[in-house]
């Protein structure tokens, strides 16, 4: 039985401040935002649209944007997925449940160690107390 095709369309809507059509230009260029103001006003690095671009053309497909000032955006890309017969799917547990039993095997033991997280960006630091993992 041949395996299957099928082609899932995404639409992410906001009813945000949309963009001005110059303002989409540098949309998915990694550290930039819509104009300078936007970082100010809103935060943010400006890599998120990057990445995303990047996954989707990497699965294959292609993002577009669609956006008026002051109405808000529309984000919409379209990925090709296989569908997988009952044996495939089959097989895929019994090779999950064996490399979850030998990731458990290679897991090494944390207990009582202590863990230094550095972060260089102020807008993601949330203070925490030192823990330890028991």
């Amino acid at each position: 039985m041949p395996t299957e095709n099928i082609i899932i369309n995404f639409i992410i809507k906001d009813t945000g401040v949309g963009m001005l059509q110059d303002e989409i230009t540098n949309l998915f260029q990694r550290f930039e935002q819509a104009n300078v103001h936007t970082s100010a006003e809103y935060g943010g690095s400006g890599l998120g649209l990057a990445i995303s671009k990047q996954i989707i053309e990497l699965m294959g497909g292609t993002i577009q944007v669609e956006s008026q000032k002051w109405q808000g955006s529309q984000f919409s890309f379209s990925l090709k997925f296989s569908c997988i017969t009952k044996q495939e799917q089959l097989d895929a547990v019994h090779e999950k449940q064996l490399l979850d039993n030998i990731s458990k095997l290679q897991t090494p033991n944390l207990t009582g160690k202590k863990f230094l997280i550095v972060e260089d960006n102020q807008i993601t630091y949330i203070p925490r107390p030192s823990k330890q993992f028991v």
